[in-house]
C-alpha cells in the first residue's frame, strides 16, 4: 500500500504528524512526504521517504511569511486568500504527482486545500491532518472573541469569491468546498489532541479522531523526569518577533531563582543579544521536548503543538497568543486550569512575573496539566491515528 502525505511545510504541522507516519511505514505502508529541504533531514530521520515540493524553497518561506502577516491582522479574509494563491499553484502539480505515483490514499494538511482537490480530481480516497485549534460556525455563533477576527478584512470578501469561482471554472469543482478553507474536513479527520481538550467537543462527529498528544516516544510514566527550577520560553518558529520580548523576560525574571532557557525559534541569533543575565541560557534551536521533562513553567504564544507537548510533560503554561487559533487553545488551557493568560498588547515585566509566580507557585495548575496529560494518554496518540486509517481504508470510504 502507497500513501501521500502533503503537508503545511512549517514546524507546527510537521511535528506531530512524523510519528504517525512513521507508524504507517512500519506497519508495511510505503510513505511519500511532501515537503520542503528545510524539514528532510527530520522526515527521513523518522524513516519516511521525503519528496521535494515544486516551486522551489523560496516560493514556501515567502508564503510563510505571508500567513504569519494575515494572522497577525487577525483579518479572515486576507489568510483565505493567501491559502487560494497556494491552493492555485498546488493542485496542477498535485494531480501530476498522483497520476505518477498512483497512491492508495494520500493525507493532507488541514490548510492544504490543493490537496483536497487534487484527490477529488483523481478519485483518491484522502484523509485530513488537523494540527491546529479546531474551530467550526457553531463554535464561532457562541463564542464572541472570535467574531472579531470573522469580520475583520471583511472588505477584502468579495476579491475572495471572485478567486474562489475562477478556481470552481479552472478546476471544476463545486463551490461548496471552499466554505471549509482552513479545515477542509474529509470522512477522516485526525486531530492531535483529546475530545476533552477540545472547546465544544460535542459539535464534531465520529469523523474527527481525537488521539491526543502525537508524541514521538512510548507514552509510560517511566519517561518523566523530575521536575527542577527551569523556566522555558519560546514564542515558537513563526511568532518570535513581538517587540521588545526577550528584553521584558530579562527584566522579569531577574532576581529569580530559576534556570531560564531562551529559544529564538530561528528567526534571531544570540549575537542579537549583548548583555544576558548570568541565569539565562539562550538558543537558537533547542529540544523542547527534553526541556519541557525538567521544567516547572512553559512560556509559550499557544500553538496547539507546543500547549500539547507541555501537557504531556504535566508542565503548565504562561501563554502570549498572537493568533485566533492560538488564543482559542490559550482560552481553553485556562479555563482547564492549567496555566494563564496574558493579552500580546498588554505583556509587561511586571505582568509576566506575576503570573509566572502564580503558575510556579499554587499547585493547582500542575494537577490540571495531569488531568489533561491523561486524557492525552487515554486518546491513542500516533498508534491510534495509524489504527483508524488503516481501518478507514479498509471500508473503501471516499470524500465527503
Amino acid at each position: 500500500m502507497r500513501g501521500l502525505f502533503f503537508s503545511l511545510p512549517v514546524w507546527g504541522h510537521t511535528l506531530p504528524t512524523l510519528p504517525v507516519c512513521r507508524e504507517l511505514t512500519r506497519r508495511g505502508v510505503e510513505m511519500i512526504y511532501y515537503s520542503t529541504d528545510k524539514f528532510r533531514k527530520v522526515i527521513e530521520g523518522h524513516g519516511i521517504a521525503f519528496k521535494r515540493y515544486p516551486y522551489g524553497n523560496d516560493f514556501y518561506s515567502a508564503l510563510e511569511d505571508k500567513l504569519v502577516q494575515c494572522l497577525r491582522s487577525r483579518g479572515l479574509t486576507d489568510f483565505w486568500l493567501a491559502i487560494l494563491e497556494y491552493t492555485e499553484k498546488f493542485i496542477t502539480s498535485g494531480i501530476e504527482d498522483i497520476e505518477k505515483t498512483k497512491p492508495d490514499f494520500l493525507i493532507h494538511d488541514a490548510m492544504v486545500l490543493g490537496g483536497k482537490i487534487a484527490a477529488l480530481k483523481t478519485n483518491t480516497p484522502a484523509i485530513c491532518s488537523v494540527p491546529i485549534g479546531l474551530m467550526n460556525g457553531r463554535m464561532t455563533l457562541r463564542t464572541p472573541y472570535l467574531w472579531k477576527f470573522t469580520l475583520k478584512g471583511a472588505s477584502q470578501f468579495g476579491k475572495y469569491i471572485n478567486v474562489a469561482r475562477r478556481l470552481c471554472k479552472t478546476f471544476g469543482v463545486r463551490k461548496s468546498i471552499f466554505k471549509d478553507i482552513i479545515y477542509n474536513r474529509e470522512k477522516l479527520n485526525i486531530v492531535y489532541t483529546s475530545r476533552y481538550f477540545q472547546p465544544f467537543e460535542r459539535f464534531f462527529g465520529e469523523e474527527y479522531k481525537f488521539i491526543g498528544a502525537s508524541i514521538d516516544e512510548e507514552q509510560e510514566e517511566g519517561n518523566r523526569e523530575a521536575k527542577e527550577n527551569i523556566i522555558y520560553i519560546s514564542l515558537g518558529t513563526l511568532f518570535d518577533r513581538l517587540d521588545n520580548f526577550f528584553e521584558i523576560c530579562f527584566e522579569a525574571f531577574k532576581g529569580m531563582d530559576y534556570h531560564v532557557i531562551l529559544s529564538l525559534g530561528g528567526r534571531l541569533t544570540q549575537t542579537h543579544f549583548t548583555h544576558l543575565p548570568s541565569h539565562f541560557q539562550v538558543e537558537t534551536f533547542v529540544d523542547q521536548k527534553a526541556i519541557l521533562k525538567r521544567a516547572k513553567l512553559f512560556i509559550t504564544h499557544g500553538g496547539l503543538n507546543s500547549v500539547s507537548e507541555g501537557m504531556y510533560y504535566q508542565t503548565p503554561l504562561v501563554m502570549i497568543p498572537s493568533t485566533l487559533e492560538q488564543e482559542l487553545n490559550a482560552r481553553r488551557v485556562e479555563r482547564l486550569g492549567a496555566g494563564i493568560m496574558i493579552d500580546r498588547s498588554a505583556v509587561t515585566p511586571q505582568i509576566l512575573a506575576m503570573a509566572a509566580k502564580k503558575v510556579l507557585h499554587e499547585g493547582a495548575y500542575v494537577s490540571s496539566a495531569e488531568k489533561i496529560r491523561q486524557s492525552f494518554l487515554t486518546s491513542g496518540g500516533y498508534r491510534k491515528a495509524a489504527d483508524e486509517i488503516l481501518s478507514f481504508l479498509n471500508k473503501g470510504v471516499m470524500h465527503p
